[in-house]
């Protein structure tokens, strides 16, 4: 059974009158648009004619989530590291980081078009990476290998700790640095 990220008829709810229903799958379709174009996408997820036509700017990803999809963005559609990432990353701060990228009050006032698409990508691309470098597979041995792996030398103060102790510390020294990071204009 397919985990649900976001679907569209969840913002029709109170879609503001006036705006177009398309830019309610602006935000979703970014993402779509970032996943072919860095191969995250599940290669049973996607026609390969589609996804070429995409990658080609010939036809916009929102096609993909209506005629696809049902306007929804799942779990299924991705590779299971991108998966992993999408549930750090589109649960966390994608939206509010998707908005602050148009100086917008709200993700229903941008548009679906190449220049949208092409102005997340970077973002996309910088957040991936944060996410890689700070939740990089760490070995199982012994303290010593993960700082080893690590390439920093072994505290004493942190020779007896456990692996887990280790990772849930980095993790939070990760989340502590990312979220100090100055976003992108």
């Amino acid at each position: 059974m397919s985990d649900t990220y976001d679907n569209v008829t969840w913002h029709w709810a109170d879609w503001p009158e006036g705006k177009p229903l398309d830019y309610a799958y602006t935000h979703m379709a970014a993402l779509v648009y970032w996943a072919i174009l860095r191969d995250h996408l599940n290669p049973e997820a996607i026609d390969q004619e589609l996804a070429d036509s995409i990658r080609a700017k010939q036809t916009l990803p929102v096609c993909f989530l209506e005629d696809y999809c049902d306007g929804k963005l799942l779990d299924d559609e991705f590779t299971e590291e991108t998966n992993q990432f999408l549930g750090e990353y589109y649960y966390g701060t994608y939206i509010e980081d998707f908005v602050a990228l148009f100086d917008n009050d709200e993700d229903y006032d941008i548009p679906n078009t190449w220049d949208t698409y092409d102005k997340v990508v970077p973002m996309l691309d910088q957040a991936y990476a944060s996410w890689k470098q700070a939740f990089q597979p760490v070995p199982d041995d012994d303290t010593e290998a993960i700082f080893t792996f690590l390439g920093v030398d072994v505290p004493d103060a942190q020779a007896g700790l456990s692996r887990d102790d280790i990772v849930a510390g980095l993790t939070r020294q990760a989340t502590i640095q990312n979220q100090m990071e100055p976003k992108p204009d």
